[in-house]
C-alpha cells in the first residue's frame, strides 16, 4: 500500500518542502490533548472506512492539483511520516502560495466520520476536513475548517453558482471560537454525524454544533491546506511555511 504523492520534481520544489516538513513551524504531533475518544467510530463491524496513515495508497486517495484561494495545490506537498499525513503550505519563491489537498476515490452517504487533526502553529491559512461532490455543476458540501482562533462549520445542499454561495438558502453554518486553552496544534478529534435530518458536529467528544440541513448527494471525503485573502478568520497572509497534519481518519455507519 506504499504509494506515496511524493513524485519527482526540481530540485528547489523538493528542497521547500522539506524544509517545511522539517522546520519549527510543523504540527506539534509529540503534543496530545488526552481527549476522550470512547465516542469515536472505531467499532469493526460498523466501519465503512478506515485510514491511519501509515502510508498514502495513490488508489485510495485522489490528489489535487488546482486552484483555491491564494493556494495552488501540488500533489508533492501532501507526505506521509511518522505515521501520519503532513499536508504542506508555503511561498512558491515567486509571489504566490502552494498547499495539498487529497480526497477520497470512495463516496459516501450519512455515517460518523472522525479525522485526528493537527492544525497549524501559526495563523494565516485554513486547515479542513470535509466532504465535497459536484455534478453538472451543483454541490453539495459539509466542511470543517480549522482557521485561526474559530472552527467553521458548514453544509451545503444542491448549491450552484448563481445561489450566492454564503447568502444562499442552501447553506447552512456555525461558527465555534475555540475556548480557553485550546491548542489547535495539538490533537484534537473532529467529528461528524451525518444523519438522516441534520448534521451534527464535535470536537474532542463533545457536540458543538448541529445544522438543520444534509447533502443531497453521495460525498468524498477531503483533506486540505490553504489560505484565503477574502475570510477574516484566517488571517492572511500566512507565514512561510506551514503543516496541518492528520493522523487518521474513520468512518462508521450510524446506529440504528
Amino acid at each position: 500500500m506504499f504509494l506515496t504523492l511524493l513524485v519527482a520534481c526540481d530540485p528547489g520544489a523538493t528542497d521547500s518542502a522539506d524544509s517545511a516538513a522539517d522546520s519549527g513551524d510543523t504540527a506539534d504531533t509529540g503534543s496530545d490533548t488526552g481527549s476522550d475518544t470512547a465516542d469515536t467510530a472505531d467499532t469493526a463491524r460498523d466501519l465503512l472506512f478506515d485510514e491511519p496513515f501509515d502510508a498514502l495508497d495513490t488508489r485510495k486517495w485522489l490528489a489535487a492539483d488546482w486552484k483555491l484561494g491564494e493556494t495552488q495545490f501540488d500533489p508533492r506537498n501532501a507526505r506521509i511520516a511518522n505515521g501520519g499525513l503532513n499536508l504542506l503550505h508555503g511561498s512558491d519563491g515567486a509571489g504566490g502560495w502552494t498547499g495539498a489537498e487529497v480526497y477520497t476515490a470512495e463516496l459516501f452517504h450519512s455515517g460518523i466520520f472522525t479525522a485526528r487533526v493537527f492544525g497549524p502553529k501559526e495563523p494565516g491559512t485554513l486547515c479542513a476536513f470535509f466532504f465535497y461532490g459536484e455534478n453538472a455543476g451543483i454541490v453539495n458540501e459539509i466542511d470543517v475548517e480549522l482557521m485561526d482562533g474559530v472552527a467553521w462549520f458548514a453544509v451545503y445542499r444542491d448549491w450552484t453558482e448563481a445561489d450566492g454561495y454564503e447568502q444562499s438558502a442552501t447553506h447552512r453554518s456555525a461558527s465555534w471560537p475555540f475556548p480557553d486553552g485550546f491548542d489547535v496544534a495539538a490533537a484534537h478529534e473532529y467529528r461528524v454525524d451525518w444523519r438522516a435530518d441534520d448534521v451534527a458536529f464535535y470536537v474532542d467528544g463533545s457536540e458543538v454544533a448541529a445544522l438543520a440541513m444534509v447533502p443531497n448527494a453521495e460525498l468524498a471525503i477531503h483533506l486540505n491546506h490553504w489560505t484565503s485573502s477574502t475570510r477574516p478568520e484566517v488571517h492572511y497572509p500566512p507565514a512561510d511555511r506551514l503543516m496541518c497534519r492528520i493522523d487518521g481518519v474513520q468512518g462508521a455507519v450510524l446506529p440504528r
